[in-house]
């Protein structure tokens, strides 16, 4: 999978309401990535995990919990 840049991806949602194959795979990925740490550290990690943050932000749909602890 090629990295894209933040905001270049979409989420794809079908009638029912549920994410693409596409898109669980974009959140499986970035979930993978992330810290294990309590994201209020994000400002005293590396620069690398301000990137993924927002990946995570692009690839996060309406009401995931992900969402929530952002």
């Amino acid at each position: 999978m090629t990295r894209q840049e933040p905001g270049s991806v979409g989420i794809a949602l079908a009638s029912d309401g549920s994410r693409s194959a596409t898109t669980e795979t974009l959140v499986r990925l970035v979930r993978e990535r992330l810290p294990r740490e309590p994201l209020l550290r994000l400002p005293l990690a590396p620069a690398r995990w301000s990137r993924d943050l927002a990946a995570v932000v692009v690839v996060t749909a309406p009401g995931d919990p992900l969402g929530a602890e952002l």
